[in-house]
This record gives C-alpha cells, structure tokens and sequence, in this order.
C-alpha cells in the first residue's frame, strides 16, 4: 500500500487523528527551535558564569580568603570594635584637642581667633559627639596644608564641612570656613 491510499483512507475514516499528528508535528518544531533560538544561548551563557563564579571561588581558596565562619567574624568585629573605642579619648581631652588644633593652625602659619563646640551624646552609645567650627584667614598653601594636618591627625576627626568665603585680594589671602566632628568617650566607659 502507498503512503498516499493510506493517509488518504486514514483521513477518511477519522479525520481528528491526522489533525492532531498535525498539531503535534508543528508544535514539536515551535518548542524545537525555541530551544534551539532562545533557550541554548541562555543556558550556554548561565553556564560560562557558573564556571567564572566557580573559578573565583578557587581563586580565594588558593589565597586563604571567605574562609572564617560566622563566630570568627563576629569576634573579629568584636576585637575591632575594642581596638577603635581605645582609640577614642576620654571627655577630658577636649582642652588637648583644641590646643593641637591652635598648633596646626600656627604651625601653617594661620590664627584661628576663636573655635565653637556643640557636645552631644550619641544615641546608643557610650561616646560623645563633639562638632568643632572655626575659621582661618590665609593663602591657599597654608590652607592647604592646615587641611592636611588635620586629616592626618591620629585622632578621629571626620571633616564635614569646608568652605571658602571673601578674602583680602591685595593679600591674597581667602577666609577658610570649618566644621569637624570628633568623638569622646563619656563618663560610662
């Protein structure tokens, strides 16, 4: 019997069958070249960054790295924390801070005629916050190299505001406005 008499007694006598066998073929393509187009590409590029990730894991296992466990970090943190508030002076130490403040001032060859603090209590904390403003008169090395003493000052001093205001031209001399925040331990430390 020829393929031809047998799909054609087949469509005769049921034509669902035929239909469905149709539907299937063509679906079959659809998710075949989908596969194919779509799916392979993705896949191949989610495998290449599993193997990237999968190389630098061995990267920081070679070199001794990500291997504490959480009770190591958490002492770590803790041993950190000791090293920094014994880094932190006690309240009365204010009057030494400023004075070193006055000595890089002099030291750059700048007066600084007065300085304001606002002491606050840090919430949750046994330390105090203490935010220093004051202002120089200068040219811009002696400026410069006040800002720089004070960065590199071993105590924790975070800058927050720098600002420029008039000058002497004939000087050239410019008005160096600051504002930095230091931190004290308090009374329950």
């Amino acid at each position: 019997m020829k393929p031809a008499v047998y799909l054609r007694a087949l469509w005769q006598h049921n034509r669902v069958m035929p239909i469905l066998v149709g539907v299937l073929l063509a679906a079959n393509l659809a998710l075949f070249l989908a596969d194919a187009r779509l799916l392979a590409p993705r896949a191949l590029n989610l495998q290449q960054e599993i193997l990237h990730q999968q190389e630098q894991l061995r990267r920081l296992d070679q070199a001794g790295g990500a291997q504490d466990s959480p009770r190591d970090t958490y002492q770590q943190g803790r041993e950190d924390l000791a090293v920094f508030f014994d880094a932190i002076p006690q309240r009365e130490e204010l009057s030494q801070l400023v004075g070193e403040v006055f000595g890089l001032a002099k030291a750059a060859g700048l007066v600084i005629e007065r300085i304001t603090y606002d002491p606050q209590q840090l919430s949750e904390s046994p330390l105090l916050s203490y935010t220093l403003v004051f202002s120089v008169n200068g040219n811009y090395e002696q400026l410069k190299q006040f800002i720089f003493s004070l960065e590199h000052s071993p105590r924790i001093i975070a800058l927050n505001e720098i600002a420029f205001s008039g000058g002497d031209a004939a000087r050239r001399t410019t008005t160096l406005n600051l504002r930095f925040t230091t931190y004290f331990r308090g009374d329950a430390t």
